[in-house]
């Protein structure tokens, strides 16, 4: 589900009132002889042009435009370095110590198992 911003909400909420104040003005200047059906046709075509704008408006907004979430720690050239030690036999603990050597950070063997997981999927 989508969830729309304050200025997304204010702007459909305006395309909505604009579109009733058009559906009843033109209900307004029609004559009694005016079908239902073509009520109806009228009823989709509004309904299907809100339904673009909030694609488009839903399509301006970039996608973790704050940047949340996890970021990978290690880079692909680890990640494949850390891959290759798991093929040789070495145990996630020693890989661990071995990264955490060369970078100078500490190193978990729970993240050196995520990575090694991943990889296998």
């Amino acid at each position: 589900m989508v969830t729309l911003n304050q200025a997304e909400n204010a702007i459909l909420k305006e395309l909505l009132a604009t579109l009733e104040s058009l559906l009843l003005e033109r209900e307004r200047k029609l004559p009694d002889s005016f079908s239902i059906d073509c009520m109806k046709n009228l009823h989709e075509q509004y309904v299907k042009r809100i339904k673009e704008e909030r694609i488009t408006i839903l399509q301006i907004r970039p996608h973790n435009e704050r940047g949340a979430g996890r970021k990978h720690r290690a880079t692909s050239e680890q990640r494949e370095y850390i891959i290759s030690l798991s093929y040789q036999g070495i145990s996630q603990n020693k890989i661990a110590g071995i990264i955490s050597n060369q970078t100078g950070e500490k190193w978990n063997r729970t993240t050196i198992r995520n990575i090694i997981i991943v990889a296998k999927n």
